[in-house]
């Protein structure tokens, strides 16, 4: 576990390159979750896409 999500970044690979290759508005949303590991990081995301896919037409 880590501190913070920026420490997370900084001591993670896999987090740093699941994080950047997210669109800015989900990495700006992501900013103000508390993700402390990798699967946070996983689970926020996951989430995240859930609720702004589109709504079915």
């Amino acid at each position: 576990m880590y501190e913070s999500l920026t420490d997370l970044l900084n001591q993670d690979p896999a987090a740093y390159t699941l994080f950047y290759s997210l669109p800015a508005r989900m990495q700006e949303q992501l900013q103000g979750r508390q993700i402390h590991s990798l699967k946070q990081l996983h689970e926020a995301v996951s989430d995240l896409d859930t609720h702004q896919r589109p709504g079915a037409f």
